[in-house]
């Protein structure tokens, strides 16, 4: 079962307090669509390592933030060229989005048990 949203990991950010929690969620909306664009420009132009680089770093975001399945996405798009599978890699950015999208709502859902 994929978890969109890691919860144990959220127990840990309680520390950080529900509104400065929802300044990161908040962030990460505001920012997530250019690091897709970016992902997406870094494919079509073939520079599959800065695409590898790009697409850690939506992974790390994501998984500092509790969004456990964008994460998990991620880390799929880095490693389909090593797995000699590149052309997996425009069906898994069709994907962020909506994986984004999905886990921006499941996180504000968790920032009520703050």
């Amino acid at each position: 079962m994929i978890e969109l949203i890691d919860s144990p990991l959220l127990e840990t950010r309680r520390v950080l307090g529900k509104d400065f929690f929802a300044g990161l969620i908040n962030k990460f909306e505001a920012d997530y669509p250019n690091l897709l664009a970016n992902l997406e420009d870094l494919y079509r132009s073939e520079s599959f390592e800065a695409f590898e680089d790009e697409a850690h770093k939506l992974k790390g975001i994501a998984l500092n933030l509790g969004a456990q399945a964008l994460g998990d996405l991620c880390k799929a798009m880095q490693l389909q060229r090593s797995k000699g599978k590149p052309e997996m890699i425009p069906v898994l950015l069709d994907l962020v989005r909506p994986i984004a999208e999905a886990s921006i709502k499941g996180l504000r859902l968790e920032l009520n048990h703050f």
